[in-house]
């Protein structure tokens, strides 16, 4: 999946519109608009102000779109036996 797609999974998945979009990013309605329908190309710092923009549940789910359709059987497991030690090692406070 490419990063692009990556990202339009996550505005239908989450319901976020180009006008919200551009109203946290400052990136224009237009723009986006014009780059969802593949007519134009944005620039990476344009491209970085959507993602960041993305409230934190979108955001998490973007990346994980991002690495886990790039990422190998080994790595995925690897990174799932990290992750479950990381969270082994915290006190039940903290997991959350």
């Amino acid at each position: 999946m490419k990063i692009r797609e990556a990202l339009f999974r996550t505005l239908d998945t989450f319901k976020i519109t180009g006008k919200q979009l551009s109203a946290i990013s400052g990136v224009t309605e237009s723009q986006i608009s014009s780059f969802r329908r593949g007519n134009r190309e944005l620039e990476l710092k344009n491209f970085e102000k959507l993602v960041e923009a993305l409230p934190p549940d979108a955001y998490h789910y973007f990346w994980s779109q991002v690495l886990l359709n790039r990422m190998s059987d080994d790595h995925l497991c690897e990174l799932i036996m990290t992750a479950a030690s990381h969270l082994k090692d915290k006190q039940p406070s903290q997991v959350a």
